[in-house]
């Protein structure tokens, strides 16, 4: 039980509890956790003493907070599978079934970050934007941006929001849908939109995969940047002779 009179941090009391509790069976992975507001009325501790116990958790990866449903206990040793790295997973131009994947938003953005537009120069900075949601029933685990310069497919954004076929989209753009594919794979860390759009505390350990994506001519036709929980996947590589 928690002691308020112990020179232990109340926080680490309630840490050590609750991984007691665990250790127990008490809490099974996937289970939910009581809410902040039960765990400070069981152990009549404070608001903020109890966020920063379940931050600690959810920072070790022991607990996930899932955004409008509450805390979970991790199910450890389950990871999803990333097989397909080769880049075209989810691309735009290279896809027949775009609209069997979670699409969240499709949108027309001006970018002006030089990095990006470094590669596809000497395009104009008008792009479509697609972003999709990798996640199962339960998880969200991963979050996918595909970036397609809109010099060569100005009605884009209209065909996608419109559900057309990809061989209607397509039509007439041979020279421009890819048929290589570059990619970079790197460990980085969550920042406020990662943290956001995964519920993942900022700071926590994401792997980023980012696919650039010629067409004949050799030039880049499309970017894709896959963001993936980095302990809740796995990446299976896969190659031929």
């Amino acid at each position: 039980m928690i002691n308020k009179f112990s020179s232990v941090p109340l926080y680490n009391q309630l840490i050590d509890v609750l991984l007691q509790k665990i250790s127990e069976g008490d809490y099974k992975p996937g289970d939910k956790i009581p809410s902040e507001q039960d765990l400070c009325e069981i152990y009549d501790i404070s608001r903020p003493t109890v966020r920063q116990a379940v931050k600690e958790l959810v920072q070790k990866g022991i607990l996930i907070k899932q955004k409008g449903k509450g805390t979970f206990l991790s199910e450890n040793g389950k990871k999803f599978k990333i097989s397909n790295i080769t880049g075209f997973e989810y691309s735009v131009l290279d896809s027949d079934n775009l609209y069997e994947k979670n699409i969240v938003s499709v949108e027309q953005i001006m970018l002006d970050d030089d990095n990006i537009l470094s590669a596809f120069r000497p395009y104009t900075n008008e792009f479509c934007k697609v972003f999709y949601e990798v996640s199962n029933s339960e998880h969200k685990y991963g979050h996918v941006c595909s970036l397609v310069n809109l010099q060569h497919f100005p009605n884009l954004v209209s065909d996608i929001r419109e559900k057309k076929a990809s061989y209607e989209i397509l039509k007439a753009k041979y020279p421009y849908l890819p048929v290589k594919s570059v990619n970079n794979i790197n460990i980085d860390y969550a920042d406020k939109d990662d943290s956001q759009i995964l519920g993942i505390p900022q700071g926590k350990a994401i792997i980023r995969h980012t696919s650039k994506l010629y067409a004949r001519s050799g030039s880049v036709v499309e970017m894709i940047i896959s963001t993936y929980v980095a302990d809740m996947i796995e990446i299976q590589f896969e190659g031929g002779k």
